[in-house]
């Protein structure tokens, strides 16, 4: 009990080890499987929060050791630390997956203490995955789980989380995200999940709506606690590099330094991909911040080329909008319009819909006649049917093509002519000598 308080609280991860530790030696002692199999997940969440190598042979102990059913509540098996661990360490399909198995054996068990827990991880698991959309609608069916089944805790836990894919999507937030406000009538305490993910979730729309002052204040305690409890996994404190370009921006680069260099440090030897590509992102930007425009291109190109698309757009995204922002910055106008253009169209495309605002911002800020001749003969006809007032849906049936795809190609279309919405568009293609958005493709 000491050890998950403690690695739940995120208080004293060391302190939660050797406790997980005396309680498989105990279990060992007394012949207690299901206690040591409980025991030996938590030595592993401890292990690999601290940025050790042997929690999957922990785990595999404990997963060894026990069927779920064994357990009053699914959550008591190892496999929800596995999942755990998982998600922290970038291998997102393989969490899913047991989380997916929990999820069907708590609701076949009827054991509704545990799915909001388990739609909360899933809700995070989607948002790392760059799908907003589905992770707040997973929040928001746990919070109504967690509603209907009295667990008010949860309930606040999970419009929080909804909320920060809310702050990517760019619409309004699901819950009252005051500084130090409440969320579905319950109010967060020190040491409470709730207030770590309201803060989360206040900093992420900040940052996303270009407030790095109003994002700093929401993030330094989170930061604070990480840093104390001893946590060195880059995965269980993704908002670090968050909290980093917040630093930036305001001007505070040898704090953004200070905090930047262990994270960066822990993801490179723990190979962390996405954590690595935040952390380059931030090394960028602090280049960019002491005018080395040169050298910042270089490192957020570098990444961007060594890393790949990976699974992570959203983090590709905002490294493309970063690139793009400091090109801008000296007078590089061809290749910021090139870096901004296809940020907005990947963050677009992942759903991270302030975001991709950001980078159409950046981009209309470049100044000069926008590329025109750029569209694809697709692009092209689908901007003209919308210029004739025609809705997606009937965009999608002229074409014989999905919604979803009108849908991907206008975002497309959007980047490229360096326009925020349907409206700007209809005005761009009216005010043009043929209505032309550009040379179709042979």
């Amino acid at each position: 009990g000491l050890a998950w308080t403690a690695i739940l609280s995120r208080g004293d991860v060391r302190a939660a080890r050797a406790h997980a530790r005396r309680a498989v030696r105990g279990s060992e002692r007394t012949g207690d499987r299901l206690r040591r199999a409980e025991a030996l997940a938590a030595e592993a969440l401890a292990a690999c929060l601290l940025g050790g190598r042997s929690w999957r042979d922990l785990l595999e102990r404990a997963e060894a050791l026990a069927a779920v059913d064994e357990y009053p509540r699914v959550l008591q098996h190892p496999t929800w630390a596995a999942a755990t661990a998982l998600l922290w360490t970038e291998e997102l399909e393989p969490g899913v997956e047991r989380l997916e198995a929990l999820r069907r054996e708590a609701i076949a068990r009827g054991d509704e203490e545990s799915l909001p827990r388990i739609f909360l991880a899933l809700s995070y698991a989607h948002a790392l995955a760059g799908r907003p959309a589905e992770a707040t609608a997973l929040a928001r069916e746990g919070s109504e789980i967690a509603l209907q089944s009295g667990q008010r805790a949860q309930v606040g836990v999970l419009l929080f989380s909804a909320a920060v894919a809310d702050a990517w999507l760019g619409i309004e937030a699901s819950a009252d995200l005051g500084a130090e406000g409440s969320a579905g009538g319950h109010v967060p305490g020190p040491t409470d999940v709730a207030w770590m993910v309201g803060r989360l979730a206040r900093g992420a729309r900040a940052l996303s709506l270009g407030d790095p002052e109003e994002a700093d204040r929401q993030l330094a305690p989170l930061t604070e606690r990480v840093e104390r409890a001893g946590i060195v996994e880059p995965g269980a404190k993704r908002f670090v590099t968050d909290h980093v370009e917040s630093l930036i921006a305001l001007g505070r680069t040898t704090d953004a330094e200070a905090l930047l260099a262990p994270f960066e440090g822990a993801a490179r030897r723990l190979h962390r991909s996405s954590a690595l590509l935040a952390a380059v992102r931030c090394q960028g930007l602090l280049r960019c911040a002491a005018g080395a425009t040169d050298e910042a291109e270089r490192v957020l190109s570098g990444a961007l080329e060594r890393l790949g698309p990976a699974a992570f757009p959203v983090e590709r995204g905002r490294t493309l909008l970063a690139l793009g922002t400091c090109l801008r910055r000296a007078a590089r106008k061809r290749g910021a319009r090139t870096a901004l253009d296809e940020a907005a169209v990947v963050l677009e495309e992942a759903g991270a819909r302030a975001w991709a605002e950001r980078a159409r911002d950046e981009a209309r800020r470049i100044g000069g006649r926008v590329p025109t001749g750029e569209l694809t003969a697709t692009e092209r006809r689908v901007a003209q049917l919308v210029a004739e007032g025609r809705s997606n849906r009937e965009v999608a049936a002229a074409l014989f093509v999905s919604v979803k795809a009108v849908e991907a190609t206008l975002s497309k279309v959007y980047a490229k002519l360096g326009v925020p919405s349907r409206t700007a568009l209809v005005r761009l293609l009216a005010s043009s000598p043929d209505g032309a958005t550009g040379r179709p493709e042979p």
